[in-house]
């Protein structure tokens, strides 16, 4: 009985982890209200995180789980009056806010990576994201 119980508690399905790691960024994407997504338009950023994220957990088991490691987590956040990120910094659709430790530490724009070389793009983005590591928080 005490086997199964250690069992059950080293399976990472299991294990509760709710607190961002310290060093790890969250990018947060504005997307469009849901209404807008329904009817299948995806933005360039919406592109872009889906190819990196896949990339990145492509042989994770647990993505979710096993990206505690990564040195950043990416999230799309629906724009629409009322929400959070509406209120707190005006969001707009093809925003990228960038979070360490809870604080806002970058707003990147969609449009501004769009105007990059396809093949550079993504090396481009992650020397924004490699810079945001060191960045003292934005003004609230």
């Amino acid at each position: 009985q005490q086997q199964q119980k250690k069992k059950k508690a080293q399976h990472p399905a299991t294990t509760h982890h709710h607190q961002v790691p310290p060093a790890q960024l969250v990018v947060v994407l504005a997307v469009p209200s849901l209404s807008v997504a329904a009817r299948g338009a995806t933005t360039f950023g919406q592109r872009l995180l889906g190819r990196l994220y896949a990339a990145a957990n492509q042989t994770r088991k647990y993505p979710c789980l096993q990206s505690r490691g990564d040195p950043w987590r990416f999230i799309q956040h629906s724009v629409h009056s009322g929400s959070p990120l509406v209120n707190r910094h005006h969001a707009h659709v093809g925003q990228l806010f960038v979070f360490r430790q809870g604080q806002l530490v970058a707003v990147l724009l969609e449009a501004d990576l769009e105007r990059h070389d396809r093949s550079k793009i993504e090396a481009y983005f992650f020397k924004q994201l490699h810079a945001c590591q060191t960045a003292s928080p934005l003004p609230p």
